[in-house]
């Protein structure tokens, strides 16, 4: 979580965890081209047989009941383990797909609809896996930049106990304060600004899904920009129904048009643009918040100042 809150030993520190970062961040640009070629070779697939997602987990699940076991003298990494399709029958496949699919008709032979439907579904389980080992790789991330941040602040705080000058002591108090406001959210408690207010509250009461997907995208875009997976926006998305009190339910999404605003705003270049700022403490502190990470009194914290941002919005439409 970079909030820029000093500049001291600026070069000791990068020194001390260049190569755990780097290799880290290629390791996520190399997982990412994998999910991209993957879903490619999926969608192609998916088009041309006219396969849903839908189809391709029922296949699934009937490999999982034909298939058999790994014998004992098999190495499971050579083991097919979607051997189970097999034994799919044109009455199988009709099942799933219905008499007017493409499959179905006369011109197709079983054994092409086999080899078809396992090369789909093999497609389909690798592009997930390699979604779930990046979204693994983006954990360690964003695990390894908070300690990074807090180790920082801890060398912050003991030269501020030992600086002899007030001034100079009181400026680095004052840094680390900031970061920790930052790194708690307590900027969401603060009033929020007249134009994102109102820019929030048209995408969210006109319901223009064109302007909300539009927008969705930019950031998309950002983020890839700032090396944070786009999965945040799911993880952020309905927060209001999966971690408020019902009453907030009505503001279901609110947040995440909020967050789509600042980062559309946001110079993802400059280190220093308190959008840039705000939106990665976001990610970082809610992404810790959804995988239960935080204390109880931390997590406390953090959700009263989610709940003071919703009532900012809750009091304006009220009085509207």
């Amino acid at each position: 979580m970079n909030t820029e809150h000093t500049n001291e030993n600026e070069n000791e520190e990068e020194k001390s965890y260049p190569r755990s970062e780097k290799e880290l961040m290629q390791l996520l640009k190399q997982a990412r081209e994998v999910v991209v070629l993957l879903e490619s070779h999926l969608a192609q697939s998916r088009k041309e047989l006219q396969l849903t997602v839908e189809h391709i987990r029922k296949f699934y699940d009937f490999n999982l009941k034909h298939r058999t076991a790994v014998p004992d003298n098999v190495d499971e990494s050579e083991y097919d383990h979607f051997n189970g399709l097999q034994q799919l029958t044109n009455d199988d496949i009709v099942a799933v797909l219905g008499e007017e699919h493409l499959l179905c008709t006369s011109e197709r032979s079983l054994e092409d609809n086999i080899e078809d439907i396992l090369l789909t579904v093999n497609q389909y389980y690798s592009w997930m896996a390699s979604v779930n080992e990046l979204n693994d790789l983006h954990d360690s991330y964003i695990d390894l930049m908070d300690t990074i941040e807090d180790e920082k602040i801890k060398k912050l705080q003991l030269s501020a106990e030992e600086e002899e000058d007030p001034e100079i002591r009181e400026v680095k108090l004052k840094h680390i304060e900031s970061y920790y406001n930052n790194k708690y959210l307590d900027f969401l408690a603060e009033p929020i600004a007249e134009k994102d207010m109102d820019v929030v509250l048209s995408l969210f009461q006109e319901k223009d899904e064109f302007r909300v997907d539009y927008l969705i995208k930019k950031c998309e875009r950002k983020l890839n920009q700032l090396n944070i997976p786009t999965k945040f926006i799911l993880e952020i998305s309905q927060f209001e129904k999966r971690f408020l009190d019902e009453i907030y339910h009505i503001n279901s999404n609110m947040f995440l048009l909020y967050f789509a605003t600042l980062l559309r705003n946001a110079d993802v270049y400059d280190k220093s643009d308190i959008n840039r700022i705000h939106v990665i403490c976001i990610v970082f502190t809610i992404d810790r918040f959804i995988r239960n990470i935080w204390d109880s009194e931390t997590r406390e914290r953090i959700l009263n100042n989610i709940i003071l941002f919703e009532n900012q919005f809750m009091n304006t439409m009220a009085t509207a």
